[in-house]
């Protein structure tokens, strides 16, 4: 996987993600890739979660087990 951060010609940041046949075989078995952002300059840091899936309904099950029940109204 390449990972980078960077500005682009509008001198706008830019976040940019490769993957590699291996990283779309992980995907393809369901096996999300997470990534620090801190590895993009962002002090605080977090999580990129990158997904994959037959369609976004898939992927949305797959997330919604992942994080839970939103929280809040409705």
């Amino acid at each position: 996987m390449i990972k980078a951060a960077a500005v682009d010609k509008r001198g706008r940041p830019i976040v940019i993600v490769g993957l590699s046949v291996k990283n779309m075989a992980l995907l393809r078995q369901g096996r999300p890739i997470e990534v620090d952002l801190k590895e993009f300059g962002i002090a605080e840091g977090g999580t990129l979660v990158i997904m994959g899936g037959e369609t976004e309904a898939t992927i949305m099950a797959e997330l919604s087990a992942l994080l839970g029940k939103p929280e809040g109204p409705g």
